[in-house]
């Protein structure tokens, strides 16, 4: 699962408590914020500082999610 994150993190670590078996991607390009979500990490869920308008990666996601739109 990949979160284009717009908040404080909670509900991406809320995500990542439902997905133990698979791993979540949470993207933001605020360093702030970055920081700040880092005390509500999981084993399966790693924070990525980010401009969402560039990502480039080699693997796929089951799902995307963001709660900006």
């Amino acid at each position: 699962m990949c979160d284009l994150r717009w908040g404080d993190g909670t509900l991406t670590a809320q995500l990542a408590e439902l997905v133990l078996q698979g791993r979540v991607i949470d993207i933001d390009a605020s360093q702030g914020m970055n920081e700040a979500v880092r005390p509500k990490g999981r084993n399966n869920l790693r924070f990525l500082r980010k401009d969402i308008n560039g990502l480039d990666f080699d693997e796929r996601f089951d799902i995307a999610f963001s709660n900006a739109t």
